[in-house]
């Protein structure tokens, strides 16, 4: 009953999530179809989240910190932020809500657990900055090591 509870709540704020962003769109560009806009991938080139500068900060200071110029004027709940970016989670196939903790704290955003490579953490970090209301991402996360495989 607590799991199908958790999976409608889920589901309502990943609908939720994707009316909003078709419905800005629609009234940012007066109901036509949006310009192409940056892609995570541009994101992640613009705010350093390369495999190799994720390594690099993880070896020296043992985290991942990014600033989102700009932004310090929204502020928004925390509740908002943590459901925004567990829903970008959701939606991402290659990222797993259940693997990555988000808390929040007026505008500032703490990841927490694992994912397999620097990649998919470089991805994590970006998604979640790219959500309004976030103006600082913490990551704690840290990257799996691959288990070697036994011979059958």
């Amino acid at each position: 009953m607590l799991k199908a509870l958790f999976f409608f709540v889920l589901g309502a704020l990943v609908g939720g999530y994707a009316v909003s962003m078709h419905l800005g769109r629609q009234v940012e560009t007066g109901g036509t179809q949006a310009p192409a806009e940056q892609t995570t991938a541009d994101r992640i080139r613009e705010w350093r989240l390369s495999a190799e500068e994720i390594r690099e900060d993880l070896r020296v200071k043992g985290e991942i910190i990014r600033r989102r110029a700009g932004s310090a004027s929204e502020t928004f709940a925390n509740a908002r932020v943590i459901a925004v970016i567990k829903a970008k989670y959701v939606l991402d196939r290659d990222l797993s809500v259940f693997d990555i903790s988000v808390s929040a704290t007026d505008g500032a955003v703490v990841l927490t657990g694992s994912v397999a490579s620097e990649e998919l953490l470089g991805k994590a970090i970006a998604l979640a900055l790219d959500t309004d209301g976030v103006t600082d991402v913490t990551s704690r996360v840290t990257v799996r090591q691959a288990t070697p495989q036994a011979d059958e």
